[in-house]
């Protein structure tokens, strides 16, 4: 048999992935900063590289890694690095200005696959042996808060609501008060009592 044969009895392969790992799959991925870092590129330029690390789900354990181009030589690449960056760093922290890598490490949000894609490199799709190179294509989300119960939805801030007591049986109620002098205690003067409210910062 000769090659042509044996490559077609074969049939097509799948595209070969990206790397040496199969790419994440397509849906929705909870993951953490792991490691991130000011690097540089093969051509000198700066950019910022991070690490992110699955935390559930089949893919649990895995490493994501992605280059923020925040600096280089065609102006839209550089400005779409700095927005990816600025959009993944909103999501984690409410800092007007852009917080220290330093404390990115543990903080959570969501990673979305889109769809897989072919690679390019300046613009022109990249192949290995003859098979397209795949890739993610990846979005970025703000990790959900748990919703409210029903009852703390209904319910105004700070009002609490004892629990309801079965009626007490005839002949038990509370003692009467009548013709006994009043034990209410004088109004206070000087404000009102404080009650301090922290909303919850990122997860860790």
């Amino acid at each position: 048999m000769d090659m042509l044969d044996y490559l077609n009895q074969l049939g097509r392969p799948e595209p070969r992935e990206e790397g040496d790992f199969p790419l994440l799959k397509i849906g929705e991925h909870l993951c953490e900063i792991d490691t991130i870092a000011t690097k540089k590129t093969k051509a000198g330029d700066e950019m910022v590289a991070a690490t992110y690390k699955v935390i559930e789900g089949t893919d649990k354990g895995r490493l994501y890694f992605c280059n923020f181009n925040t600096k280089h030589p065609n102006p839209d690449v550089a400005l779409r690095g700095r927005q990816d960056l600025w959009k993944l760093h909103d999501l984690m922290f409410t800092s007007v200005s852009l917080t220290p890598f330093s404390q990115w490490a543990g903080h959570r949000f969501i990673l979305k696959v889109d769809k897989h894609v072919q690679k390019k490199e300046a613009g022109e799709p990249v192949y290995e042996n003859g098979l397209p190179v795949m890739k993610e294509q990846v979005s970025y989300k703000k990790v959900p808060t748990a919703p409210l119960s029903n009852m703390q939805q209904s319910l105004p801030f700070g009002v609490v609501t004892p629990p309801p007591s079965s009626a007490a049986p005839a002949g038990f109620g509370p003692p009467s008060t009548t013709g006994l002098p009043s034990m209410t205690p004088p109004p206070t003067t000087g404000g009102t009592e404080d009650f301090p409210w922290t909303a919850g910062g990122a997860s860790q």
